[in-house]
């Protein structure tokens, strides 16, 4: 309660948003407030925004990849689901805040306190770049003497994204004037867990890089997979996460879900899940309303009618008031080990991580589901499980496939839908194999080629001359 009066506390202070040309223009820089704050600040901005139901891009590319379907038209639409306001601002005025910290702190030698900051930055502008492509960030927030930043390439980006990563862990272990305390809600100033979530981060993005970089970029993978186990990433204790529970704010998702859900279950994620009695079913999705049982909408018609009565929404263990927002797990690490070792030739390892990953992803949501049974349903629930580990966790060297290392870990990360948008884009659309575009209410695709990329918004365009044009069509550096 104490920490949640506190964040409150800091809603007031640092809560306001601007727009980036404000930020550029007449930057609200708390100068004076004390860097611990600010971090915490930082920490609030930034990572609450992977779970803004309604500009988030977790939200918006649900559909892109059939984890989501839509309750209305426009979720089928394309382009009408991306011409909205974004998360844009928000994130930029994350960066404002951790760029306070990065500069004030070295300052004070809260080295720490610079570590973590980085690592933030760095995940922001992971998270915008896999969006957008080419973003403003060397020239961004340096006020009226840079009023419209250029927009730095992708490939840049991804180097400052590493940058950042090597550079804030490298801090984190440096001699400071003051520890990482409790103005740090992520981790509750555990230095070593942020440690462990850099190194997941620099593994993340240099996975991202292989069709750009095949060989280098699973080499480089799997040394900061080990480098992360070794700072003692083990569990899915080690998650980057939001955590509603002790933020004093409540989880946008269920807010919305709980009045009039604009997204429903795909139909073909919820077959998937389904048709191999996946117990994680009962964690991502409530029964039908009208039927009383777990059932998908197509990504496609229809748009109207008791929609919300007739499917699955968002539940279980992610749609509740202190439900967490997933941003990095321990499950994805598995996952982008396994991937990586079957690009390096090491099917063993990737069998062995594909095995672990559906093990953890299991073992952190099931236990939601089990606290609401009991007796004979808890037992069957129980065996469900293993049923699935014995049938889904036991791939060998001879036995594991790329389709199967995927697929699982699009189950896994659920929903944190950028990142898995990332997955299917790097992998053209082929995973999992029931990927296709939608048509709309009368039968002809929305498009003629999938969604590859986020288009800038409105205010962007009109306040930055120098955004560059953008269409959903068009491929990124990395999946060029």
């Amino acid at each position: 309660m104490k920490r949640a009066i506190f964040l409150l506390i800091l809603l007031g202070l640092f809560g306001c948003e601007n727009s980036l040309e404000d930020l550029n223009t007449d930057p609200n820089n708390p100068v004076t407030a004390d860097v611990k704050l600010v971090l915490t600040a930082a920490e609030d901005i930034i990572l609450s925004q992977f779970n803004d139901y309604e500009i988030s891009y977790d939200f918006m590319s649900g559909p892109f990849i059939r984890a989501f379907a839509g309750r209305f038209s426009f979720h089928d639409q394309w382009e009408e689901i991306t011409n909205r306001d974004s998360d844009w601002d928000a994130y930029y005025n994350g960066l404002l805040d951790a760029r306070d910290v990065i500069e004030r702190g070295a300052d004070q030698e809260l080295w720490q306190h610079v570590g973590v900051a980085k690592i933030l930055t760095a995940l922001t502008l992971g998270y915008l770049t896999d969006i957008y492509g080419a973003i403003p960030y060397s020239e961004a927030l340096q006020g009226p003497a840079v009023p419209s930043p250029q927009f730095d390439s992708q490939e840049s980006i991804y180097n400052a994204i590493f940058s950042l990563l090597e550079d804030g862990i490298a801090d984190l272990d440096q001699p400071t004037n003051f520890p990482l305390g409790e103005e740090d809600f992520v981790y509750n100033g555990d230095v070593q867990q942020w440690k462990a979530a850099g190194y997941l981060l620099l593994a993340r993005y240099h996975n991202h890089l292989s069709l750009r970089q095949p060989a280098e970029s699973a080499t480089q993978t799997l040394k900061f997979v080990d480098r992360a186990r070794d700072a003692g990433l083990s569990s899915s204790d080690g998650d980057l996460v939001y955590p509603y529970k002790i933020s004093g704010r409540i989880n946008p998702w269920s807010e919305f879900y709980s009045e009039a859900p604009w997204i429903l279950a795909s139909f073909d994620f919820m077959n998937l899940m389904l048709t191999t009695n996946d117990p994680r079913t009962e964690n991502y999705w409530t029964k039908s309303i009208n039927e009383g049982i777990y059932i998908g909408k197509e990504n496609s018609s229809p748009t109207t009618g008791d929609l919300v009565g007739t499917y699955s929404r968002l539940g279980g263990y992610f749609d509740k008031p202190d439900s967490p927002m997933h941003i990095a797990t321990y499950a994805e690490f598995l996952f982008i080990e396994a991937e990586a070792a079957w690009r390096n030739n090491d099917p063993a390892r990737a069998a062995a991580a594909h095995n672990a990953g559906i093990i953890a992803s299991i073992d952190k949501v099931a236990p939601w589901y089990m606290s609401q049974v009991s007796g004979d349903e808890l037992a069957a629930y129980q065996q469900k499980i293993d049923d699935y580990k014995q049938n889904n966790a036991q791939e060998t060297a001879s036995s594991i496939t790329l389709e199967k290392i995927m697929t699982q870990k699009y189950i896994a990360i659920f929903p944190m839908n950028v990142e898995s948008w990332v997955d299917v884009r790097r992998h053209d659309y082929q995973y999992p194999g029931y990927q296709q575009i939608p048509t709309d209410d009368n039968g002809n695709p929305v498009a003629s080629t999938f969604v590859w990329r986020g288009i800038y918004p409105q205010g962007e365009l009109s306040k930055n001359p120098n955004t560059p044009p953008s269409t959903l069509f068009q491929k990124l550096w990395w999946n060029e």
